[in-house]
């Protein structure tokens, strides 16, 4: 089992695939490397896939003290170096795209390309989510796992998905049995969303940037997506219509397609 470390955290990582661009690959609140849906293994056919788990879910470790994205940017930073594959295309979504922000701007020599998804540059530029959004989650973090889940199966997938496949919410359930994570982990993570804030430098993100986002997305305003392209110097901006939060879970194969055309590209480079 693969550790990085990073002032005393344990970060557990996996290396998928054999050839082709490394791809780091940052999940969301709560999530850990078992969440990507398939995504990963459809990646790792072209690319050198890393996936890890941020400090507090998954097999990493769970410090005393608040956490803040900066720290979780640094882990990252970890993984990179001890996988021995710098540079990567780094690849967030929601909180892991946070971290991606703070990664590519605290260690700009360790990213080669940038991809953001579902996520925000923070309160200070950024659109709020709606009050009900954090409700909920907050809710949910409170809640047993089956009502959590239902929760937030609701909160992160478009209605249209949800009425045509319910299996993405029912393996998330199982995977919430077989790994729970801590009401004060999520909570800790929770914290540090609310203390993350990049507006006022993504100007000086030099790594080209893909901007990714669902165009019915109910926890982050599409409208941050398109904050952060304007902002982001030759950043692209796609969006996934109709597509709710977790969009590559609803939409692994596009999502991938986009992620490799992007990734590979000479036009961006």
């Amino acid at each position: 089992m693969p550790l990085a470390v990073n002032r005393g955290v344990l970060l557990h990582y996996e290396i998928k695939g054999e050839k082709g661009e490394p791809l780091l690959m940052l999940r969301g609140l709560s999530r850990s490397l078992d969440y990507w849906m398939g995504l990963d293994e459809i990646l790792s056919q072209r690319f050198r896939v890393i996936v890890m788990d941020n400090r507090g879910v998954g097999r990493s470790s769970k410090p005393t003290g608040l956490w803040s994205i900066e720290e979780m940017a640094d882990d990252t930073a970890a993984v990179i170096g001890a996988s021995g594959l710098a540079p990567v295309c780094l690849f967030g979504m929601s909180l892991g795209g946070m971290v991606a922000q703070e990664t590519v701007l605290r260690h700009p020599l360790l990213v080669s390309r940038l991809i953001l998804a579902c996520t925000t540059p923070g309160p200070k530029k950024g659109y709020r989510p709606l009050p009900s959004a954090v409700a909920g989650l907050i809710l949910a973090g409170l809640l047993p796992l089956s009502i959590s889940n239902e929760i937030v199966t609701r909160l992160t997938l478009s209605d249209e998905f949800r009425k045509q496949d319910e299996s993405v919410g029912h393996s998330w359930l199982e995977l919430g049995r077989k790994g729970p994570v801590s009401r004060i982990s999520v909570f800790k993570q929770m914290l540090a969303v609310l203390g993350h804030d990049t507006g006022d430098r993504l100007g000086q993100i030099n790594a080209p940037t893909l901007v990714m986002t669902g165009t019915a997305d109910s926890i982050i305003d599409s409208r941050n997506s398109e904050l952060m392209a304007e902002l982001i110097p030759g950043a692209k901006l796609e969006y996934i219509h109709g597509a709710g939060h977790d969009f590559p879970a609803e939409l692994p194969k596009l999502t991938a397609d986009l992620i490799k055309d992007f990734c590979t590209s000479t036009r961006n480079a």
